[in-house]
């Protein structure tokens, strides 16, 4: 949150040593303070969560590269998870079609 936004409730919560000082220790070198990095840890982890409440299980296959590529970019921490970035890709790709295709759009969503 930046200085100008509104700013929310206090939520206390307990931390064990270890975890405090990874916490800390991670703040610091990215140079965020540790409200900003649990806000940032908690948004991504409900975001996952959020994908899976409502939905239907599908499997998919992708070319290996295109997979090990996917996983680079998940542990690097450029995309939440690789479900998230699958979502979304196919997300916009409906939203084109939607535009393509007016009759798509009637209770599609």
């Amino acid at each position: 949150m930046t200085r100008g936004e509104q700013k929310g409730s206090r939520v206390a919560v307990r931390l064990n040593y270890e975890l405090r000082e990874k916490l800390e220790l991670y703040a610091e070198r990215e140079g965020l303070s540790i409200s900003d990095v649990i806000r940032s840890a908690l948004e991504e982890y409900l975001s996952k969560r959020e994908l899976s409440w409502n939905k239907i299980i599908m499997s998919i296959s992708l070319p290996r590269i295109m997979a090990e590529e996917l996983a680079k970019l998940e542990h690097n921490g450029v995309i939440p998870s690789i479900d998230a970035a699958i979502y979304t890709a196919l997300d916009q790709w409906l939203e084109k079609k939607r535009t393509e295709y007016p009759w798509l759009r009637e209770g599609s969503r």
